[in-house]
């Protein structure tokens, strides 16, 4: 009888890095054991550090279970939600760990989100109350009590809640490229899962590192599923966080040419910004040289970029993954990625299937179809949203990721597109970011490009693609695109703009407004 990941079909695991488990075996204890575990290992050293103030691993379980004494005295029990809606920071990451403690839910709100943005997610999460700094209260409505999250309790003599795996832990939000923002509800299970399947993958590239060689640069807002799964990997690895309040270029690359570092979690944009500063540009930093090991998200690399990070000689890693399955998903084997690699597979404990978005069908191999995914640390569902719920998910519990992939002879993994953006041009299937991709090839002078679907009586829908960059020629454009694209797939309609082009602060397109600015018919 065959065991483990091959009773369960999983056929990409042949192509792991030596080390990698082929199944997880992590803890079901709740989150904050991971901040316990690590103020035992290295009490002593670095947690955090936010420009001239810094706190050691035992400080950090200290200060926080003084928030869990203060959470619980102000009466949070096991599942009432919290919003914490606060920058990058000390404050953040104490509140973080205190509000678990108490048994509370944590539900981080972007402090830099408008009163609207805010208040439509209070509504949908309905906190006990809201933990913020003076400066954002103005943002909360009075609806909901305000607690500062500068407060603690004068003593920490309690005991942090008995929780269960199951129970929720985390409400983050996504972000919202179709329409509001949902909650995603993250159980205990699905975030340790989470934390400790992205240790695993890592494993190749992380176990040597010695304890005094570590060191994260943290940029990333808190607040979306990229940063809260990248801060449980630092305190797993007991990994000193160097933080910034928000991505500042300048800031990051003063501290890339001061200190090294041996992990950079970014999004695209922010890498890019990077690589085209003065200083960098100059050869005065020096990237390589100050950080070991980059990871990528949020928004699919540009060739542009991916020339850039071959220029500078960077070990960049770039993998699929969604908020709602916790930041873990189809990746490359980190030892064979020297360079950026399209030869991406499912991660430990991630299971796929590719199938017809209509029928359900399963697809042939090299077929397009959606891309569904199972998993511990997949979401347990929206938060109130059982209509997105039975949408999102199949009868025998697989979550329809609103992707087309397609799974080559090989067994990698390729990502296409999304579902709803799928053009249908004369009865053709064109997925909008392979244009994106082709048209950004074509020149360095291309500085973005966003592709989507315009009504036809005729054809059903045209291609139309609106492209910054300055000085195109179209024309130029139209005979490069006839070598790397079918007829039908070549855009009907090419708008060239000056303009920056509608993006998500992650970087993902906002198809549906550049169609409302750009289409025909558009003011």
């Amino acid at each position: 009888m065959l065991q483990g990941a091959e009773a369960l079909n999983r056929p990409w695991v042949k192509h792991y890095d030596p080390g990698v488990p082929k199944t997880l075996n992590y803890p079901k204890g709740p989150i904050y054991t991971l901040l316990e575990e690590a103020a035992k290992i290295a009490p002593g050293h670095i947690a955090v550090r936010i420009g001239d103030k810094q706190i050691t691993y035992h400080e950090l379980l200290e200060h926080s279970l003084k928030k869990g004494k203060l959470f619980q005295d102000l009466g949070v029990k096991k599942g009432d939600r919290i919003a914490l809606l606060l920058p990058n920071g000390i404050d953040f990451i104490e509140c973080f760990w205190g509000v678990l403690m108490a048994g509370g839910v944590v539900a981080p709100v972007n402090p830099a989100f408008t009163r609207t943005e805010v208040k439509a997610i209070m509504k949908q999460v309905e906190p006990s109350f809201v933990l913020t700094l003076p400066e954002f209260t103005n943002k909360v409505s009075l609806k909901y009590p305000v607690v500062l999250a500068t407060n603690e309790a004068q003593s920490h003599s309690f005991r942090p809640a008995d929780v269960s795996p199951d129970d929720d832990a985390l409400i983050v939000f996504t972000g919202g490229t179709t329409g509001r923002p949902k909650g995603c509800i993250f159980s205990h299970e699905n975030y340790m899962a989470a934390i400790h399947g992205q240790i695993a993958w890592s494993y190749p590239i992380g176990h040597d590192i010695s304890l005094s060689d570590r060191q994260v640069l943290f940029s990333l807002p808190m607040s979306h599923i990229f940063g809260l799964t990248s801060l449980g990997y630092s305190v797993k690895t007991n990994t000193p966080m160097v933080i910034l309040q928000k991505f500042d270029v300048n800031a990051v690359v003063e501290y890339l040419a001061k200190e090294k570092f041996s992990y950079f979690p970014c999004v695209p944009t922010m890498l890019g910004l990077i690589l085209l500063h003065p200083r960098v540009l100059s050869g005065e930093v020096v990237v390589r040289d100050s950080v070991r090991n980059i990871t990528l998200g949020g928004a699919p690399c540009s060739p542009r970029l991916k020339n850039l990070i071959a220029k500078h000689g960077l070990t960049v890693y770039e993998g699929w993954a969604m908020t709602e399955t916790c930041s873990r998903g189809i990746s490359p084997p980190v030892l064979g990625n020297r360079e950026l690699s399209d030869k991406r597979v499912p991660v430990p404990e991630i299971d796929i299937r590719i199938v017809n978005p209509e029928t359900g069908a399963e697809v042939a191999i090299g077929q397009a179809g959606e891309l569904l995914v199972r998993g511990p640390s997949v979401m347990k569902g929206y938060l109130g949203n059982e209509v997105e719920n039975r949408r999102a998910f199949t009868k025998d519990g697989w979550f329809r990721t609103g992707d087309i992939a397609a799974v080559d002879e090989n067994g990698y993994v390729h990502i296409l597109g999304r579902v709803k953006e799928i053009i249908l041009h004369g009865g053709n299937t064109i997925y909008p970011q392979e244009v994106d991709t082709a048209i950004l090839e074509f020149s360095n002078k291309v500085l973005d490009v966003i592709t989507f679907g315009e009504p036809d009586d005729i054809y059903g829908e045209n291609v139309v693609s609106v492209v910054r960059a300055p000085d195109l020629n179209i024309d130029e454009l139209k005979e490069y695109l006839k070598q790397r694209l079918a007829p039908y797939k070549i855009p009907s309609r090419i708008v060239v703009t000056s303009e920056p082009l509608t993006r998500t602060p992650a970087g993902k397109p906002l198809r549906n407004l550049a169609a409302e600015k750009y289409g025909r018919g558009a003011d």
